[in-house]
């Protein structure tokens, strides 16, 4: 039995842990009582599973310091398990792990994280409660590393130049729940105007380089694992920056105050040895004369979408960002 005395306010939870069993969280809303008068809630807890395994890399050699979570079946699909003290091991030069206090599952799994190297996930399996389950070697790989240089529409490196890279890979594992708000730091190109980015998987990559006063451009290419020491170079070149402005009008010409301006990309991507155009996503709101200005457009054909309160949706094409555009909604 337990008891908390002298609450003065209502208790909406309460978290129980002990060894052996998994640490419990009990929500049951706010509950009060007449004074000197106690509550009563019992706290039902489940013997907690032990995991242990091994980590290797692809070539079956014992990896030290790999960060080892449990994963468990969710809403969210195959996601961290943070309930339970200890669970969470760093293996030791043989490899080797030992996760205590995990809830048990019907479909469970490990994940493993070290710096260097590639997420990695274990084939699903039962968790079962009080017992020692034996997870199946979690096997490595060594992540890609990228080397950005970003360019001046002259051809000079830029510094101080923004990189995002996101990478399509099917097979790569989530981040942490936890820990997927603030981790993905920007890349910012130094004085040569490279950035370098590691441990990607591979796959297809979209690099996108920014940098105000440019317009922005992207490139596409194919990220493999095991490339030299050097890793991948690619060159993402900044273009000159217009600002596309215009004056959106009703049936009868007048002013259409309040409409919400979108530019879309007329394409979706740039392969390094092509040159289709690309522009980035933007909106505005005309104002009481109808007109709405977009900076940092690139000199490309794109598409605007028009949408507001009493207008039907529509879509145009433009040319280019050059002149000012006068656009007619039906």
């Amino acid at each position: 039995s337990y008891e908390i005395p002298n609450q003065s306010t209502p208790v909406t939870a309460i978290v129980a842990t002990c060894a052996g069993y998994t640490q419990d969280f009990e929500g049951y809303g706010s509950v009060t009582s007449a004074p000197g008068e106690p509550v009563v809630h019992d706290v039902k807890m489940k013997r907690a599973a032990t995991i242990s395994g091994r980590v290797v890399d692809g070539r079956g050699r014992p990896l030290q310091g790999v960060r080892v979570k449990p994963m468990s079946e969710g809403a969210m699909g195959m996601i961290a398990a943070f309930t339970g003290g200890g669970s969470e091991s760093l293996t030791n030069k043989d490899g080797r792990y030992v996760l205590s206090g995990v809830p048990p599952a019907a479909q469970g799994a490990v994940m493993g994280r070290l710096a260097g190297w590639l997420d990695s996930k274990s084939g699903k399996f039962a968790i079962t409660s009080g017992t020692a389950n034996q997870a199946a070697d979690l096997v490595m790989r060594q992540g890609a590393r990228l080397v950005v240089r970003v360019e001046d529409p002259d051809g000079s490196a830029v510094r101080g130049a923004r990189v995002e890279v996101d990478v399509d890979a099917p097979d790569s594992v989530d981040f942490d729940p936890l820990e997927a708000f603030g981790t993905d730091a920007d890349h910012v190109t130094r004085d040569a105007g490279e950035v370098e980015v590691r441990d990607l998987p591979d796959g297809e990559a979209t690099i996108t380089a920014s940098k105000e006063g440019f317009a922005p451009d992207r490139v596409v290419l194919e990220l493999k694992l095991g490339a030299d020491d050097s890793g991948q170079k690619v060159t993402v070149r900044l273009r000159e920056a217009f600002t596309l402005r215009g004056r959106v009008v009703d049936m009868d010409g007048k002013p259409a105050a309040g409409v919400r301006v979108s530019c879309n990309p007329v394409q979706y991507g740039k392969k390094p040895e092509g040159d289709e155009p690309w522009a980035p996503n933007a909106h505005a709101t005309t104002d009481e004369q109808g007109r709405f200005e977009l900076p940092g457009m690139p000199d490309v054909p794109m598409a605007l979408e028009l949408s507001g309160e009493g207008y039907q949706g529509e879509n145009r094409k433009l040319p280019g960002p050059r002149g000012e555009a006068e656009i007619r909604l039906a």
